[in-house]
């Protein structure tokens, strides 16, 4: 009897350790991870004393906070946010910081969103030319970036709000943290996942590579500068890295301070 008391604690064990393993891979710290257990917004520390913020709040969403690598709001551990005023969108990308952030975003998690407050007027009327400030939110768009723009923070905070609403309701962050990877995979499939697996590799480099080389092998030995033609030098890195990585045969992790400390 004892024992199958202890069956559904093991399993809640087993739940958050392979959300741990995972948060490795999605490039969330396990702080992070822990405290998206229970809140599903996560706010960088300089957001704190934000107009946005007291605004969330007052609307019932109060996030907790924490140094975000990349974003400004994280919902769900799948939808980064970059929140811009109209000034520092002008000023990102006439600095070449834009295509950066963008990027970074992109390799970090599946979803982002460039929320822009105040309006696009003032934005095009301190731009050298509006047309730069066009063609970039149309690039970012056919990158994949979701592109908000509210007058106020107050119409923001309802944004965030309802972000946050839609993703408590499928709990969609959490799905690949806890889902087993299915059964009688293809060969082609397992490559996927492996690739996939590798950071700043996502789906779409991924399957560029698979169009590339012939084969897993043929990935791994091909040189960074080949790798990095096709899926950038960031991701091209840490593929070499991988494969001249000398495997470890350190005890495993078992306890969740041993993920906590390591990602301190």
């Amino acid at each position: 009897m004892g024992g199958a008391r202890n069956v559904p604690k093991q399993r809640a064990c087993n739940t958050v350790v392979e959300g741990l393993n995972a948060a490795k891979r999605f490039s969330c710290s396990a702080h992070i991870w822990l405290k998206l257990v229970e809140h599903v917004l996560v706010a960088d520390f300089r957001e704190k004393d934000s107009l946005l913020v007291k605004l969330l709040v007052k609307l019932g969403v109060e996030p907790v906070f924490a140094n975000l690598s990349v974003g400004d709001y994280l919902v769900s551990n799948t939808v980064a946010i970059e929140r811009k005023t109209p000034a520092d969108l002008v000023s990102s990308i006439l600095d070449g910081r834009f295509s950066d952030q963008l990027e970074r975003l992109k390799q970090a998690y599946p979803h982002n969103v460039l929320l822009v407050t105040g309006g696009l007027s003032e934005a095009l009327s301190r731009a050298p030319n509006p047309g730069i400030v066009y063609s970039r939110l149309a690039l970012a768009c056919l990158s994949g970036t979701s592109i908000v723009v509210l007058d106020s923070d107050l119409e923001a905070a309802q944004f965030v709000r309802w972000l946050v609403k839609e993703s408590k309701k499928s709990w969609e962050g959490f799905e690949p943290m806890i889902k087993r990877k299915p059964k009688n995979q293809s060969p082609s499939e397992q490559v996927f996942n492996v690739l996939t697996a590798i950071p700043s590799v996502g789906a779409k480099r991924a399957e560029k590579l698979m169009r590339a080389f012939p084969n897993l092998l043929a990935v791994l030995q091909a040189p960074e500068e080949k790798l990095a033609s096709l899926v950038g030098s960031t991701a091209a890195k840490h593929i070499k890295r991988v494969a001249y990585t000398q495997i470890s045969h350190a005890e495993k992790h078992t306890k969740l301070t041993d993920y906590i400390h390591e990602n301190d």
